[in-house]
């Protein structure tokens, strides 16, 4: 429970800077009272989310880990490759053949997962 501010900390700050149409960075930040209404909105919606997926809560982490967990390790970590060294075109290929096969694999395991929610876990 005390970790939480930690953990969804990241979150909150590409969430508040995506709801800012400015360019520029010194105007990219909320104010501190639409900063408080976005972050409360937040945490009530993730909160009202686990209190009525408590016993489906395997699931729901299944579900994350799908669509944030696969970009994280397949997609990202090839394009940021791409932007940061200066690469061959086989490389290149390459970096994106990985990251396309984590788009491939996000779709899969998060249509696998909608598709067994309503089916008996067995442990």
């Amino acid at each position: 429970m005390l970790s939480f501010p930690l953990i969804v900390f990241p979150a909150l700050e590409i969430i508040c800077h995506a709801t800012t149409l400015c360019t520029d960075t010194e105007e990219h930040k909320l104010p501190w009272s639409k900063r408080c209404i976005v972050t409360s909105s937040v945490i009530i919606i993730i909160s009202v989310i686990a209190t009525f997926e408590v016993d489906n809560l395997g699931r729901v982490v299944s579900l994350i880990g799908s669509l944030l967990g696969c970009p994280i390790v397949f997609v990202l970590p090839p394009l940021i490759h791409n932007k940061l060294v200066k690469n061959t075109l086989t490389t290149i290929v390459l970096n994106y053949a990985v990251s396309g096969f984590g788009i491939i694999v996000m779709f899969i395991t998060t249509f696998a997962t909608v598709t067994t929610w309503n089916e008996e876990v067995s442990i």
